[in-house]
């Protein structure tokens, strides 16, 4: 009994969605994210093919078709987002690649002419005030001409600083010279030239026996 109840609901519900959708594309209507439910209502209720629609069945369409409209708005805010970013970027690139360059003294107004068929610039069209905004922030991230020269001076003193660091610390190292060799290596090499090899040992031992032969042989002739 319920099954068969929920069934013809869902049926009759999807016959009021046609009917609705017939009705609108009738009247040539769309709703927007900013449609009323008044408006929509008004459409509707002036078809003869609506009659017997439920009333809350209209509501409810009416919400799927809101919701539909925002996710779509939503959608082409980001498509439109996206674009503009790309926009940017390309212009930006134009400004970094001029030749000759772009300084932090250059006025827009003087040199923008130097651009105007380039597709980047084209793509603002008439909208010169983002060219300028663009401009403006590109040529605050160039270092001012004047203090270029002081600038690589600067960054020169600071690395001679830091290589000067590097050294000393590498002095200091107790655990490495500067051949990078540790103190255990050194003093392995220091063992080996103190201990003899079995071979000099036994070259050593030879030679003991040999002198104290000798010294035996020169006792007996003195007798």
């Amino acid at each position: 009994g319920e099954e068969a109840v929920v069934s013809t609901q869902s049926t009759g519900m999807h016959e009021d969605k046609k009917t609705i959708k017939e009705v609108l594309k009738q009247a040539n209507f769309e709703v927007e994210p900013d449609t009323s439910y008044e408006k929509f209502h008004s459409i509707i209720s002036a078809s003869d093919k609506t009659r017997g629609i439920d009333k809350g069945n209209i509501k409810l369409h009416f919400l799927s078709l809101l919701e539909k409209a925002e996710a779509r708005e939503k959608e082409a805010q980001r498509a439109e987002e996206r674009k503009l970013r790309r926009k940017e970027a390309a212009f930006k690139h134009m400004l970094k690649d001029a030749n000759p360059p772009i300084t932090a003294e250059d006025e827009w107004s003087k040199i923008k002419s130097r651009f105007e068929k380039d597709p980047a610039y084209v793509a603002f069209s008439d909208d010169d005030k983002s060219r300028s905004k663009l401009f403006k922030d590109f040529a605050a991230s160039l270092e001012p001409e004047s203090n270029s020269d002081d600038y690589s001076e600067k960054h020169k003193k600071k690395r001679h600083k830091k290589e000067k660091k590097h050294k000393h610390r590498a002095k200091r190292s107790p655990s490495y010279d500067m051949t990078g060799s540790s103190d255990e290596d050194r003093k392995k090499k220091q063992k080996k030239t103190e201990e003899p090899s079995d071979e000099e040992k036994e070259d050593n031992k030879r030679k003991e026996k040999k002198s104290k032969k000798k010294s035996k042989k020169k006792k007996k002739e003195k007798n």
